[in-house]
């Protein structure tokens, strides 16, 4: 299980701010932290429920097994605004992707079964005409 302050690294250095042999300063963590909680938030708010608890320690384990790569990705991509960086088309590619199919993956999970049973069936015989009726 990766920590939160593993989960910045990672996006820190797919958003071109640190290389990959550096670590992250504490500032650089405390801001990905912070934009970190703020883009789950957003995502919640928006829908996208993972059961994120904010978080406030750099050294926590990361809350959301799983989803790591489009968290990553798509916080490479906040960071990338905050420090004036220009994102590869890949990683671009990546975050929009992972992004849309959690997505698609939480709305199914909330998705209650429905049941046909109680709709009447038709009693015809032949063919159907829809502009008839």
């Amino acid at each position: 299980m990766s920590t939160n302050g593993q989960v910045i690294e990672s996006a820190l250095r797919l958003a071109n701010v640190i290389a990959e042999t550096e670590s992250a300063s504490a500032e650089q963590g405390a801001k990905g932290l912070e934009a970190l909680n703020d883009m789950l938030a957003e995502w919640e708010a928006d829908g996208v429920d993972l059961g994120y608890v904010p978080q406030d320690s750099t050294t926590d384990d990361f809350p959301l097994e799983g989803v790591d790569l489009p968290v990553k990705y798509n916080l490479a991509m906040r960071l990338a605004d905050e420090y004036g960086r220009q994102l590869s088309v890949r990683v671009m590619r990546v975050a929009e992707t992972t992004y849309k199919r959690l997505v698609r993956d939480t709305v199914n999970a909330q998705l209650q079964p429905v049941t046909t049973g109680h709709l009447p069936m038709p009693n015809w015989q032949g063919d159907w005409d829809i502009q008839e009726g």
